[in-house]
């Protein structure tokens, strides 16, 4: 599963979740409007060798989040254990990201097309007249699990960008409407699980953002 087919799966079922119902949109209605929250993310990737066999999942990835008005990201390593405190603190507006371990930062200017992206794929979306993908619903042992299946018109568009058609499941708990994990898997059958263990609204991040004092 490449890097591209993970993030266009994500790129999805994110700009196009509004269409759903229950408990996947409350879930994001709880979220709305909010420009300042932490998430603790974890990844582990279920992969096959060559011969078709199972490997034995390598330690999760984890990593803290934190996102200060939808424009500036403090982003820190948790696991693997050797890079464990590696920080990245992204300024929009001056463009400037840091990149520091135990307090030691070096600085560069990264100039991210954010607008131009967003534009591209306002475009595609704008382009087509049937709907991306399918959804089936199912429930079992109070999680709701929406299984992403895309569309013939989806299908082709992904076949002409020479990307692995990926299906993504969303498990999202009945009661409380907590997203706590996506998977994506490839038609391969390898999978990426995302758990999300940790997702809260802050009202001060100033605290993750103070190493623009030190330059």
């Amino acid at each position: 599963m490449r890097f591209s087919e993970f993030i266009l799966a994500l790129l999805i079922v994110a700009l196009l979740t509004t269409s759903l119902a229950d408990p996947l949109i409350d879930f994001f209605v709880s979220m709305a409007g909010n420009r300042d929250f932490l998430t603790e993310i974890e990844l582990v990737f279920h992969l096959k060798d060559e011969s078709g066999n199972w490997i034995e999942p390598e330690p999760a990835t984890r990593f803290m989040m934190i996102v200060r008005n939808m424009s500036d990201y403090y982003f820190k390593l948790e696991k693997p254990d050797v890079f464990s405190g590696v920080e990245f603190i992204y300024f929009s507006e001056s463009g400037r990201l840091y990149s520091g371990f135990n307090g030691k930062y070096t600085i560069d200017i990264v100039d991210l097309p954010r607008e131009y992206m967003v534009n591209i794929v306002k475009d595609i979306l704008d382009s087509l007249k049937e709907p991306l993908f399918d959804v089936m619903l199912t429930k079992k042992d109070g999680v709701v699990m929406y299984n992403f299946e895309y569309t013939q018109v989806m299908r082709f568009i992904i076949r002409r960008l020479r990307i692995e058609p990926i299906r993504v499941v969303a498990f999202v708990k009945e009661k409380s409407h907590y997203l706590e994990k996506i998977r994506f898997l490839g038609e391969d059958g390898e999978y990426v699980d995302i758990n999300i263990l940790k997702l809260k609204v802050l009202k001060d991040t100033s605290a993750y953002f103070k190493v623009e004092q030190g330059f």
